[in-house]
């Protein structure tokens, strides 16, 4: 069966790809998601890293109201939005810095680093300030001030 060409057929302009050019596009559509995917994973690992040191983390409230949370909000959080660590506590040291300042890295909206009551020195201190030089950086040892005004 024959069918009529009609002027609505003659005006339809397909699209029309050579096999390479679909597997061009097709491979650069597939970089693109496994680096996205990279990234994802990366930042994912490093907030559950900071989250096994003991590091309690905070994100910008910047929720869109038309779109409510379903999930609880351990699970909603971001990698991509933390904006602030906390430390409390000794559970982190020195040796905690390294492995800290690589997670941070991986942070791409990390302004703000607290220390409260953690048993990092004063070289300690140091090292992550040199290691973080575009972080705010606050450590506080309530315990070294409160010997210090001990009287015996």
């Amino acid at each position: 069966m024959i069918f009529p060409v009609t002027k609505m057929t003659m005006n339809r302009k397909w699209i029309r790809l050579s096999l390479r050019t679909a597997l061009l596009i097709t491979t650069m559509a597939c970089l693109f998601l496994g680096r996205q995917a990279y990234v994802h994973k990366v930042q994912r690992d490093a907030l559950q890293s900071i989250h096994k040191l003991g590091g309690r983390t905070q994100c910008n409230a910047t929720r869109s109201a038309l779109i409510p949370s379903l999930a609880s909000q351990a699970r909603s959080i971001k990698a991509r939005d933390v904006t602030s660590v906390a430390f409390l506590g000794a559970d982190f040291d020195d040796s905690d810095i390294v492995e800290f300042s690589r997670n941070a890295l991986a942070l791409p909206r990390l302004e703000r680093v607290m220390m409260t009551d953690t048993m990092v020195t004063m070289d300690g201190e140091r090292l992550l300030r040199a290691k973080l030089p575009y972080l705010e950086i606050e450590v506080i040892n309530l315990i070294d001030q409160q010997k210090s005004h001990v009287t015996y």
